[in-house]
C-alpha cells in the first residue's frame, strides 16, 4: 500500500508491504501476517521504496496492519525532523 501525507508542510510517502517466506517445499511463497513500512520524500518506484523504519537496535519494525505501520512511521519522521 502507498499513502502520501503532508506533515508538518513537508510531503512524505509511505510504502508499506506484507512480509513472505517460502515454504517448507520452496514452491509457493506464504504470508507472515506482518507488514514493514518504507518512508521517503519522493513516490516509491518498484526499485526504490525509501527508507525502511527500524528501532533504536537497527532491528526492522514489523506490524500487525498497514495502518499501524503507517502511524508508527508518520509518528517516526515527525520526531526525526523535528515537523
Amino acid at each position: 500500500m502507498i499513502e502520501s501525507k503532508i506533515i508538518g508542510g513537508v510531503s512524505f510517502w509511505f510504502f508499506t508491504e506484507q512480509l513472505l517466506v517460502l515454504n517448507a517445499d520452496r514452491t509457493a511463497y506464504e504470508r507472515l501476517g506482518s507488514y514493514v513500512c518504507y518512508f521517503n520524500f519522493e513516490e516509491p518506484t518498484e526499485v526504490v521504496h525509501g527508507e525502511l523504519l527500524i528501532d533504536e537496535k537497527g532491528a526492522v519494525r514489523r506490524f500487525q496492519s498497514t495502518k499501524e505501520a503507517i502511524e508508527a512511521a508518520t509518528a517516526h519522521v515527525k520526531k526525526k525532523w523535528n515537523l
